[in-house]
């Protein structure tokens, strides 16, 4: 049988419970037996708004996957050129998978709010046919709003699958930790010390 991996891409900047929550849902509801986190390089959606460096952002990711044997990091996006996008990484995997075969089945995890966007990645339409989408949604139901596309609504509706939510961002999070607030609810305290000892963010001493 073969080994089903999660690709959870994003920015990270930085990791959060959110983020470590969607991932063990899908593990625990979706039946992954990984989930492999993409950090980008620069997201393109994002390109007016520069994430702090690579180097950082692996090392909080690191951290906050401590413990956590289900998840591990693909490192394809911090070593290509930037804006990073995620049809070069799944033909990057597909090829890879090709060349040297262990039998891996890749879905594209997606967060509701960001399956909203979807439509408008850079070739989108392709995604959908290399590698199935798994959507972390409030509902069974789909928003109303989500896509007009027939292809794209068929691959929403096939991937949706129900998860708890934790509304958490890494916008909100970079905010509170500029103004001095509390985080140790948002996000793992390894990385909150790294953030801490490195003095990311502009945090407050």
């Amino acid at each position: 049988m073969a080994k089903s991996i999660g690709l959870y891409g994003g920015s990270f900047d930085p990791i959060h419970f959110g983020h470590i929550n969607l991932a063990i849902e899908m593990i625990e509801q979706a039946g992954l037996d990984e989930v492999w986190f993409c950090p980008a390089n620069v997201n393109p959606h994002k390109a007016d708004l520069l994430p702090i460096s690579a180097e950082d952002r692996l090392a909080m990711l690191l951290l906050g996957l401590e413990g956590i044997p289900q998840c591990s990091i693909l490192h394809a996006e911090l070593l290509r050129p930037s804006p990073s996008y995620t049809i070069d990484t799944i033909r990057e995997l597909l090829a890879s998978e090709k060349e040297n075969p262990q039998d891996l089945q890749f879905y594209l995890l997606l967060g509701e709010d960001a399956a909203l966007g979807f439509p408008r990645w850079r070739e989108a339409a392709q995604i959908i046919q290399l590698v199935p989408l798994l959507i972390a949604a409030r509902s069974s139901r789909p928003k109303e709003s989500q896509t007009s596309d027939l292809v794209f609504g068929k691959a929403f509706d096939k991937g949706r699958v129900v998860t708890r939510r934790m509304d958490v961002s890494s916008s909100e999070i970079r905010q509170r930790l500029t103004l001095g607030k509390c985080c140790h609810h948002l996000l793992p305290q390894k990385v909150l010390d790294y953030i801490r000892a490195r003095r990311l963010y502009s945090i407050l001493s």
